[in-house]
């Protein structure tokens, strides 16, 4: 799983297992939607692996059970690559053509017009977004399979439909969290896209992730901290 909201690597148990990975303890705390974690956490050492043609290595990630998020998603898989990896090439992640690409970098970003610069919410790229009148600074992670999420205090600055709200339970990598959704009667601007009266959830964190996404083309270039947002026909 690719996931700009992850801190940093992740390997299954199992996979860790298989590929022969040394790991030891250590006490810490991530973050999820679900609240902060403390407690032992098991890391790995990444001496080498490839992604396509490209090769990386020297990285230590965290060694965890997967599993539940596997049947959250309903697809299998055997890691979480974080924000960290991208520091030193730019990512494309084209959800249309279901590709990732690779490159060591892409000059034409710099001056593009319709790159978005970005600053960094903890180690997650954030950007600006509107709703309605309001701009807010959204996080962007494609590991997250909703849409729209809204922190308390953004909440109450856009215009939410009245009435009942759907309550959805939701997996974490940290525990069950449980999410509230309701409509904004307002159009969504992120970048050249725009969403009209999307449905949004209440959560402890403003962000995006894939179901806006869908259908797009989405850049990454960590070292000019500038991501685009294209739709892809």
């Amino acid at each position: 799983m690719i996931d700009t909201g992850a801190f940093t690597m992740i390997i299954d148990d199992d996979a860790a297992a298989a590929a022969g990975l040394k790991r030891h303890a250590r006490f810490g705390t991530h973050s999820t939607s679900a609240g902060d974690h403390f407690g032992r956490m098991d890391l790995g050492r990444f001496d080498s692996f490839r992604i396509g043609g490209a090769t990386f290595g020297g990285f230590e990630g965290l060694v965890a059970d997967l599993s539940h998020l596997a049947e959250s998603v309903e697809h299998p898989f055997d890691g979480v690559i974080g924000i960290p990896l991208m520091y030193s090439s730019v990512w494309t992640i084209d959800y249309a053509g279901r590709q990732l690409r690779l490159v060591r970098e892409m000059p034409e970003l710099a001056d593009d017009a319709a790159a978005i610069p970005f600053m960094y919410s903890g180690n997650t790229p954030a950007i600006e977004i509107q709703i309605g009148h309001a701009t807010l600074s959204a996080e962007i992670d494609t590991g997250s399979t909703g849409g729209l999420d809204l922190d308390e205090a953004d909440a109450k600055r856009v215009p939410l439909e009245d009435g009942p709200r759907m309550s959805v339970k939701h997996r974490t990598l940290s525990g069950e969290v449980w999410e509230q959704w309701v409509r904004v009667e307002a159009t969504l601007r992120i970048g050249p896209l725009t969403f009209e009266r999307p449905m949004v959830n209440l959560s402890r964190d403003t962000m995006f992730g894939g179901e806006i996404l869908e259908g797009c083309a989405l850049t990454i270039d960590c070292a000019r901290q500038v991501v685009r947002i294209e739709r892809v026909e």
